[in-house]
């Protein structure tokens, strides 16, 4: 047995008394439903759209961190090591426990990489006169010139392609995510 409706009687007009559905309940679960598609739809779509920008977002940082690797020059440090020692040039000198932490890295793994760093003369470690458990890493004068010759290249590259390739506008725009990026980062 099959139940039919017939919709013509339904109103989709509320403010019109005299063209109502003679069953207001009926109205009502209708325009309640319609209602909960929309926002279903809605939220579905602006999810999907968010899920697609983030996407682009992603994309975009991993291209450019890609090329930007691909400007280092020839024979360059580690990867690791760069980080280390632009932590130390942007920081400053630090226990080890706290370069650690902000490498994210476990102090044991972070031990292998300051030994290779000293013994290239890149760093120095001191013990604290405050807690002589304590050892404080720092960059060395070699240290910063090996760091500042690694950015240097990049630095070139990125700062001719955004003169040659971008709008002032993009330019603008690349400044304010710059900010929201780092400002991710530190999450």
């Amino acid at each position: 047995m099959t139940a039919s409706i017939n919709l013509t009687s339904v109103s989709v007009d509320q403010r019109s008394a005299s063209t109502r559905c003679a069953f207001p309940f009926i109205e009502r679960d209708f325009f309640r439903e319609v209602r909960r598609l929309i926002n279903d739809t809605q939220s579905v779509l602006y999810r999907r759209m968010k899920s697609e920008q983030t996407t682009l977002i992603f994309r975009g940082v991993m291209a450019l961190g890609r090329r930007l690797r691909a400007e280092r020059p020839q024979g360059a440090p580690s990867l690791p090591a760069i980080s280390i020692l632009g932590t130390l040039r942007r920081l400053g000198p630090m226990p080890a426990r706290r370069l650690a932490t902000e490498e994210r890295l476990q102090p044991q793994s972070l031990t292998r990489l300051i030994g290779d760093l000293e013994s290239k003369g890149w760093i120095v470690r001191t013990r604290s006169e405050v807690d002589r458990r304590e050892i404080s890493i720092e960059l060395t004068a070699l240290g910063k010139a090996v760091f500042a010759e690694d950015m240097r290249a990049r630095r070139i590259w990125l700062e001719h392609a955004i003169a040659t390739t971008l709008t002032d506008a993009e330019q603008e725009a690349l400044i304010d995510a710059s900010e929201a990026m780092l400002k991710l980062s530190r999450l």
